[in-house]
């Protein structure tokens, strides 16, 4: 609505300029009109493409629990959409659905986006990328990764939450159970890594590194196993040649 407003003003203002301007500077004039009215309507075709997906069901909690990546409240991020950047958009991420999600500008309400047409996301400093289905690794199937270190080697994480009631006194206590699943891309193929042995074996089984893994890694998280497989694999790939 404030975008219609200042267009039509905007507009007014110029067709005062061209009544006020010779026949020479009122071509010009009518030029800018004209982009600026293209460009306009370009940008809202790209927000309505995005806007396109729909309405999600939010999940009711019993407590504190949350299906959601982080936390369960909209956070600004950024998002690459058919090949399109949007930025400072409001994002949620369900693990439980693998549904990203955001707010609808017209109501209010929570949306899910198009999967397939999703690229990649940030969202709390944290970057997902979509992976396609590998066909020489099966745990590999099509979806969100959050790229946990990007360099010559790559190393993912699948991230999951699971709905779980167990009992807590008399009665039945409901949570999100998170489960990750990590994998080293090595510019050629995909490896399952689970610990710093099988990503130790899946780096060539180099003694060196060995040794560097018994040495304090850098905190990235709150995850000691995540901490260590990023900090091993960064290590690696800057190293090479002296491990």
């Amino acid at each position: 609505m404030i975008k219609t407003l200042f267009l039509k003003a905007f507009l007014l203002l110029l067709s005062h300029i061209v009544f006020c301007q010779d026949k020479q500077d009122t071509v010009f004039v009518q030029r800018s009109i004209q982009q600026a009215e293209n460009l306009y309507h370009q940008s809202i075709a790209k927000q309505l493409n995005l806007y396109n997906g729909r309405d999600y069901k939010p999940y009711i909690p019993y407590g504190e629990e949350h299906p959601y990546f982080l936390k369960d409240d909209w956070t600004i991020g950024s998002i690459i959409y058919e090949a399109d950047h949007y930025a400072s958009i409001p994002l949620l991420f369900d693990l439980r659905s693998e549904k990203l999600l955001t707010e609808n500008p017209f109501n209010g309400s929570m949306m899910e986006l198009a999967s397939s047409k999703v690229q990649q996301f940030e969202i709390n400093g944290h970057t997902f990328v979509r992976l396609k289905q590998d066909k020489n690794l099966s745990e590999v199937t099509e979806g969100f990764y959050e790229l946990l270190y990007n360099g010559n080697l790559k190393l993912y994480a699948r991230r999951k939450k699971n709905f779980q009631e167990r009992p807590k006194g008399n009665i039945m206590q409901a949570e999100f159970d998170e489960k990750n699943k990590y994998f080293l891309f090595n510019g050629k193929a995909y490896v399952k890594v689970s610990n710093k042995s099988s990503l130790i074996k899946a780096l060539g089984g180099k003694k060196k590194l060995s040794e560097v893994a018994n040495r304090k890694s850098k905190t990235y998280s709150s995850n000691k196993t995540e901490d260590t497989l990023v900090y091993l694999t960064e290590r690696y790939d800057t190293h090479t040649p002296s491990l």
